[in-house]
């Protein structure tokens, strides 16, 4: 694929016939097969070696493999990268042509060519491009070559016409053929975009050079499929449009390439670098994401500007010649258009001719989002989300309402930002969470707070306090999705342990309530009876419910975080190998190793449940007189605990009777 942007030239080797057919030996594809093997060799298989002379017929043409003079056997082999090839090291490879028919030209496609091999007539035109006149053809190689196709052209001989060129790469194919040429092109292209007449192709080379077959032709090619080489066709221009018209010649498709080989090459942050024209990249299906569009006049014509790496902008000319709907509206929007570049009519820059222009969508995982996302910026999410919590209180960090927390509930990430370079690395993860803030939009709270289960890709907003306590301001409603409500993976975490949560986060956490100077908290205690690690109580959610001081408590809890925390190296396995790749590190949203990290975070119960053994009413940990005499305070209501833990009889009563039994329960202590 085309990754970065790159200007090559090259010569082009022109001749050709008057008549001709072509036959494609197609080793990338189908080279085990052509031969009769059950499967290429490999590092691990010898099944695709040449062992005897093999032979392949195909449209009539054969191709004879001799065995090799040299230690290594010309073979099919599977290389570690996926690709099939046809290797021959050395021995004598004959090509032969149908009965009464004579070769003309013959075209090795490969990645690598060992050019002293010698021949037994015609001659080597252009580097791995054999021309001659001659019913068969032998080729005695003395060195590696990797043969990924051979295109064979054959004919009932005659004259060589000048005026057909013979190509096999669409580079500089706007440059360098003038108009009105009759080209045959003995590559393999695939189709990548139909819009009525005009058919988008990539040939198969490193950097899938493009052209456009124009007119209604006698063979169909859906996106994807190649078109078999040896098609004839004429250069010109339609509308301004570089294409090739009066195509003949088609066959069938037998094969298919990559999905992702179809897609738009993404240009993003390189418009700029097209201002002085389009060179190697004319026709090329590209996007360019998050640009704005102006400047759209009655003859379709409009400008597309992208903001630079230096806040600086570019601008390019478009013009609708396919005729794509335009949005309706397009202030302080951003879209992503894709279609081809092609020459300004007055020679100078670059026209962009769309095929789509779609309103930008910013896609991504939620844990990207978390860990990579920008405050401020539209988003999303690509998850399968799940409702945890829907709230209405009035949040003191942000001054809003209508708040439902949510949750991807993976645990499990999958690293792939470096999948072509071979690393992808999957990480045992915690669900991560975020809040959806419904603003003043009721009708939205109401109806996302019944869905259990929200679609992927319907959650669209834009990101706000992502160093601190993560939320979504909604742009719209997103859809339900009607499937199982998951069990949910929730944290667990100890008050007076180490706590790791993140912001909005919610989990399930324990520990025992406390005052301290007059303000609540929940902390672990220690041997003496002091707090461990308190972490102060957020009554938002809970409102004034009577907490006994003293007594452990089992909550499902959200998480705030006060302030951000301070990057450091304890971070979280993605942010550490991301920042040793990355100029702009990730946020860091985790405690750090400070010890004094519980003073930044306060906890909001949703659900409470006190946590205690048959008896221990106080929650001292202890069954003893105490309990007694706080079970008779709360019946003569001078101190309020929970029923619950007073129904020592377990009748659904709180009086005298449970006093009794919890005497017992002394007695047999």
């Amino acid at each position: 694929m085309k990754k970065v942007i790159l200007l090559f030239a090259v010569a082009l080797m022109a001749f050709a016939n008057a008549w001709a057919a072509t036959a494609t030996f197609d080793f990338a594809h189908h080279g085990a097969e052509l031969f009769g093997f059950t499967a290429p060799s490999s590092s691990s298989s010898t099944e695709g070696d040449i062992t005897s002379e093999c032979t392949a017929t195909v449209d009539g043409v054969t191709l004879k493999v001799g065995v090799s003079t040299t230690n290594t056997k010309n073979r099919v082999y599977l290389d570690y990268n996926g690709n099939v090839q046809l290797r021959v090291y050395s021995g004598a490879v004959t090509v032969a042509a149908p009965a009464g028919k004579t070769i003309s030209s013959i075209v090795f496609h490969n990645s690598r060519w060992y050019a002293s091999s010698s021949v037994s007539s015609g001659s080597f035109v252009q580097e791995s491009i054999w021309g001659g006149n001659a019913a068969s053809v032998t080729f005695n190689f003395d060195g590696q070559c990797r043969l990924d196709s051979m295109v064979v052209t054959y004919d009932d001989g005659g004259t060589i016409d000048p005026t057909v060129k013979e190509l096999d790469t669409f580079l500089n194919f706007g440059d360098s053929i003038a108009d009105g040429t009759k080209i045959r092109f003995t590559g393999m292209a695939f189709v990548v975009l139909n819009i009525g007449k005009f058919h988008f192709v990539r040939c198969e080379s490193e950097y899938l050079y493009s052209a456009i077959i124009y007119g209604d032709l006698d063979t169909e090619y859906k996106v994807g499929e190649y078109i078999p080489a040896g098609w004839t066709g004429v250069k010109g221009k339609v509308d301004g449009i570089t294409v090739i018209t009066g195509v003949e010649g088609l066959k069938p498709a037998s094969v298919s390439a990559s999905n992702s080989d179809c897609e738009a090459f993404d240009f993003t942050g390189y418009l700029g670098t097209f201002k002085d024209g389009v060179s190697t990249y004319e026709n090329d299906y590209c996007a360019f994401k998050t640009v704005a569009i102006n400047n759209i006049d009655a003859d379709g014509k409009f400008t597309i500007t992208e903001v630079n790496a230096d806040s600086t902008t570019s601008t390019m000319a478009g013009v609708n010649k396919f005729g794509i709907k335009y949005p309706t509206t397009t202030a302080n929007m951003k879209f992503t258009v894709q279609g081809i570049l092609t020459k300004s009519e007055n020679g100078v820059g670059v026209t962009f001719v769309p095929t789509a222009i779609i309103e930008y969508e910013n896609v991504k995982k939620l844990w990207r989002i978390w860990y990579q996302g920008v405050d401020g910026t539209e988003y999303t999410i690509a998850d399968t989300l799940y409702v945890v919590a829907p709230t209405k209180a009035l949040e003191p960090d942000c001054g809003r309402k209508n708040l439902i927390y949510v949750t991807d509930n993976a645990t499990q990430v999958v690293d792939d930002t470096y999948a072509e370079w071979g690393y992808v690395e999957t990480y045992d993860w915690a669900p991560d969470y975020i809040a959806l803030d419904c603003g003043d939009n009721e009708e939205a709270y109401r109806a996302i707070a019944a869905m259990k289960v929200i679609a992927p890709a319907t959650v669209r907003g834009i990101l706000a306090d992502n160093q601190t306590n993560p939320r979504f301001e909604l742009m719209k409603t997103p859809s339900a999705l009607d499937c199982e409500y998951p069990e949910i993976a929730y944290q667990h975490y100890q008050f007076g342990d180490s706590c790791w949560a993140n912001g909005n986060q919610v989990s399930y956490a324990s520990g025992k309530f406390v005052t301290i100077d007059g303000k609540e908290y929940f902390a672990g205690i220690n041997a003496d009876g002091s707090a461990n690690q308190p972490i102060a109580l957020d009554r938002r959610y809970i409102g004034d419910y009577a907490f006994s001081e003293g007594m452990a408590y089992e909550m499902r809890v959200v998480w705030k975080q006060h302030e951000p925390w301070t990057s450091d190296s304890n971070s979280s396995p993605i942010t550490k190998k991301m920042s040793k790749k990355s100029t702009r590190p990730m946020p860091h949203k985790m405690k750090t190793d400070d010890p004094n990290y519980f003073n930044n975070y306060s906890v909001c119960p949703l659900e409470v449940k006190p946590q205690s053994t048959v008896g221990d009413i106080d929650g001292n940990g202890e069954v003893n007189t105490s309990d007694v005499t706080a079970l008779i305070n709360h019946i003569l209501h001078a101190a309020t605990y929970e029923s619950s833990l007073c129904d020592i009889d377990g009748n659904g009563e709180v009086n005298v009777t449970d006093v009794t039994a919890l005497i017992n329960i002394l007695l047999r202590n």
